[in-house]
């Protein structure tokens, strides 16, 4: 593959959408840019599904955010537990999972942060904050 030479390239994305045909320089950088066409009745199952996703990443984070303000320690295992088996019904289990994957994740970091500036390890670091509310459109 050499020269300028130009390459249509057409994918199919999930769920039999078609995905608009691209043209591809030699040099091919991968990216996949998709349109999503649905319906009024799939646009309010995803907006139902974005709604519920929020939902529980705000519910879990201020469960955390409690026992974090109380000095009891955040008991990861437990919150995750406890919402995912609330959430997994609503939303399916592998979404719930990734939202409470996603705010573990948070978590965690925000907790290692604090851990290094009270060790004054870290001196480039001069805020910490801890995971924020999603926000949700209404």
């Amino acid at each position: 593959m050499g020269g300028d030479s130009q390459t249509t390239l057409v994918e199919r994305a999930p769920l039999g959408l078609s995905m608009p045909p691209r043209t591809a320089p030699s040099r091919l950088k991968r990216s996949s840019v998709v349109e999503l066409a649905v319906d009024k009745g799939a646009e309010a199952k995803l907006k139902l599904l974005c709604s519920l996703s929020s939902r529980l990443w705000n519910e879990v984070s201020y469960a955390r955010r409690r026992m974090f303000f109380e000095k009891r320690g955040v008991d990861f295992k437990a919150t995750y537990r406890e919402f995912y088996e609330k959430y997994k019904v609503l939303i399916g289990s592998a979404t719930a999972q990734q939202v409470l994957n996603k705010n573990d994740e948070a978590w965690r970091s925000f907790l290692r942060l604090l851990k290094l500036k009270k060790g004054e390890e870290a001196t480039t670091i001069h805020k910490q904050n801890q995971p924020t509310r999603l926000h949700e459109e209404g």
